[in-house]
């Protein structure tokens, strides 16, 4: 029943976003591993970041074995185009184009200048949900795209993420990524997840809802990407 209900909740995404596939998961940072590493992303590769980034997506590169690479942004808190531009050819695997609260920023000479770099991009639509370009949905952009629905996103469920990517082929090797690497839901995250919920509903009642979101965060963040555990246990079961 619950890979059904699960089937019928990426359809329904994948519809919505006018993607080629979707898969969901148990939080984004999970998503953006099971892409990088369909990418061939591995030990020794270079991937391009937003400097104005999560914490999340820093930790999926580490899980990878590959290495962020900072690049500045424009007024719009994305990457500007010339910071690519500035990477020699071939040196950056992937590019994480990161539409900073639905915004794309310059996007076509993004994508130009990734194009002219031999980089491959990534979308990262955490804020963008809806959002598009050019009567172009964004997530359509790059070669696949992730999404999160933490708590504190436009469109949130808890926690939990999702994958897409723009062509069936791409799909194929997304689903024998998560063979090799997903596991079973932990007891732990179901738990976490359930504390969270009880929290989040105290704090929209509470006056004292900015210090203890802080200070919230700030211990779960501790707890749990710490060594990066965030992985162990936490990915949903597809067998």
């Amino acid at each position: 029943m619950t890979n059904c209900w699960r089937k019928r909740y990426e359809d329904k995404f994948c519809q919505l976003v006018d993607a080629a596939g979707a898969r969901a998961f148990g939080l984004g940072r999970h998503a953006l591993v099971i892409l990088l590493k369909t990418l061939d992303v591995h030990e020794g590769d270079k991937v391009g970041v937003c400097s104005f980034t999560c914490l999340s997506v820093i930790e999926a590169i580490k899980v990878c074995g590959a290495t962020p690479v900072y690049l500045d942004v424009d007024e719009h808190l994305c990457i500007a185009p010339q910071e690519i531009l500035r990477q020699e050819p071939g040196v950056l695997k992937v590019v994480i184009l990161q539409h900073t609260f639905g915004n794309p920023g310059q996007l076509e000479q993004l994508l130009a200048a990734c194009d002219r770099i031999g980089a491959r991009v990534v979308e990262d639509c955490a804020h963008s949900l809806g959002c598009s370009w050019n009567d172009k949905q964004l997530g359509q952009w790059g070669e696949g795209a992730i999404y999160s629905f933490q708590w504190g996103k436009p469109y949130t469920t808890g926690q939990g993420g999702m994958l897409t990517v723009n062509s069936t082929q791409l799909l194929d090797r997304v689903d024998q990524q998560i063979l090799e690497s997903a596991t079973a839901t932990s007891v732990k995250s179901e738990l976490i997840l359930e504390f969270e919920r009880h929290v989040y509903s105290i704090l929209g009642k509470s006056r004292l809802e900015v210090c203890l979101r802080h200070n919230y965060s700030r211990f779960r963040n501790a707890r749990l990407t710490k060594g990066g555990s965030f992985l162990k246990g936490a990915f949903p079961s597809y067998s």
